[in-house]
């Protein structure tokens, strides 16, 4: 019948969820409190996490003004969150702020420095077996062999 519950559909859903109370339950008898911390403005300038978010928020702010065609703007944001994302150890976001500046660089025909950050984004990329952000950086590369004939394109395989 349709629109009806079956014990089968009881089982999934109530298990996990009775599972998830009793987990909270025994960290409550336990003395044990889970909290959340969200990041304001009172942090330390050196909290890693609170670094992360200004990292992501620039580079966020950064492809805005790319998508605007503000591309000096866009530079400044990107290598803002790069410099954010190196001081919190944040590796995975670095590799995305480096390919972000590459990609600046490229729409202002600055070529040779496109290339310079995007062999260091695609170098982060393979620490993280990314292989769609790879490709991606790969797209840019193919992008600056097109528009520069003299741009020395190899990069490592």
């Amino acid at each position: 019948m349709e629109g009806t519950i079956n014990r089968r559909h009881i089982t999934i859903f109530a298990v996990p969820s009775l599972i998830a109370c009793l987990t909270i339950i025994a960290g409550i008898c336990h003395g044990v409190t889970a909290s959340v911390v969200f990041p304001t403005q009172n942090q330390p300038p050196n909290d890693a996490a609170a670094l992360k978010l200004q990292a992501d928020a620039a580079s966020a702010d950064g492809l805005d003004l790319l998508r605007r065609d503000d591309l000096q703007s866009a530079l400044v944001k990107f290598t803002d969150g790069l410099a954010l994302c190196r001081r919190a150890g944040y590796r995975y976001g670095e590799g995305s702020a480096l390919s972000n500046t590459g990609h600046a660089y490229i729409e202002m025909a600055r070529y040779d420095l496109a290339l310079q950050f995007l062999r260091e984004s695609l170098a982060v990329q393979r620490e993280y077996l990314d292989f769609r952000g790879e490709g991606h950086i790969r797209t840019h590369v193919s992008s600056v062999c097109i528009n520069s004939p003299f741009a020395a394109c190899r990069i490592n395989s």
